[in-house]
């Protein structure tokens, strides 16, 4: 008798294995969903609608700007978009501990970028541009065109430790500004441009941005020496 029960119990027991099995079955299709909607809000869809991952080295950030432009949220050589991020002379794709004249490639800058015998602005080719040789050729220095249009067509909010940027469509980046002036009591951060200025009524240089805490709008139009070490923030286009 007990025997014939554990039969019986058996068989029951086997009529719900096919109802078992399609549970199982719709269970990892929900889970499979899940990952699919994570995926993609990182990569750029969804509630992150307009940032992209960037092959591991950052994120693409679209601000909504006229020219479509995609920013990067750090700096190149930083681990996050709070930190600085490597000093950089212009033209130059390695960080080193000691910028000035004497340690500069005077050689090709005269060879490749002189403006005096071109008469006009000149950009970097990808080959001195240290964000397309560190981080791969999607990424570029901006052009002062770029840097110009960033100043101009977004809203920049001074906090603790940097300007928030803050694009047309509501995206924003971070730029840190983490330098103090001791002599000037204020912090400051310059980043390059890839456009060495044509000569004209000031004296040559290169283009770039002085953002500083403090004065005259806090972020300003800068022409630099080109061996100063100054940061760099990469962007891309769609």
């Amino acid at each position: 008798m007990e025997i014939k029960q554990i039969v019986t119990e058996i068989e029951r027991l086997l009529k719900y294995i096919p109802t078992f099995l399609l549970c199982l079955c719709a269970l990892a299709a929900c889970g499979g969903d899940n990952d699919g909607d994570d995926n993609g809000g990182n990569g750029g869809s969804g509630s992150n609608s307009g940032t992209v991952v960037a092959d591991g080295k950052c994120m693409l950030v679209d601000l909504g700007l006229p020219s479509g432009l995609l920013w990067a949220d750090r700096n190149l050589g930083a681990n996050s978009p709070y930190a600085q991020g490597e000093l950089y002379a212009w033209g130059e794709t390695a960080t080193k501990e000691r910028f000035d004249n004497d340690t500069y490639d005077w050689d090709k800058f005269r060879r490749k970028y002189d403006t005096e015998n071109s008469g006009d602005d000149l950009t970097l080719q990808p080959e001195d541009d240290a964000a397309t040789v560190k981080w791969g050729k999607r990424f570029r220095m901006p052009t002062m065109k770029e840097m110009k249009e960033l100043l101009n067509k977004c809203v920049w909010t001074w906090s603790s430790g940097g300007y928030t940027v803050t694009g047309p469509n509501g995206k924003a980046i971070f730029f840190p500004v983490t330098y103090y002036n001791s002599l000037n009591n204020w912090y400051v951060a310059e980043y390059w441009s890839s456009t060495n200025k044509k000569p004209g009524v000031t004296v040559g240089g290169v283009y770039s941005i002085s953002l500083n805490s403090e004065v005259m709008g806090k972020y300003n139009e800068y022409v630099g020496v080109p061996y100063s070490g100054k940061y760099i923030r990469p962007v891309a286009t769609k």
